[in-house]
């Protein structure tokens, strides 16, 4: 789990939040009902928590940075690459 660093990036990632899609399977539906949501298309799910945005994602043993910390990079715009 994590919480975005600062309001300015949590307002970013809340911009790009949809409904969980594939809310067919009864976990992903009992997720969805909990209210987490999907973070654009990286794979990430969100979830207000006590005032705070929690992220996290739903798997394991795999590359997190390459499958949602990228994705979610890409998603919100930023282009600090690129300086």
């Amino acid at each position: 789990m994590f919480i975005p660093p600062d309001e300015c990036v949590e307002r970013h990632i809340r911009d790009t939040l949809t409904r969980l899609q594939h809310a067919d399977s009864n976990e992903l539906l009992a997720m969805a009902t909990d209210g987490w949501r999907a973070v654009a298309d990286t794979g990430m799910l969100a979830r207000d928590f006590d005032d705070e945005l929690l992220l996290g994602v739903h798997g394991c043993g795999y590359d997190f940075f390459e499958a949602h910390w990228e994705p979610l990079y890409d998603a919100l715009g930023y282009q600090w690459h690129l300086k």
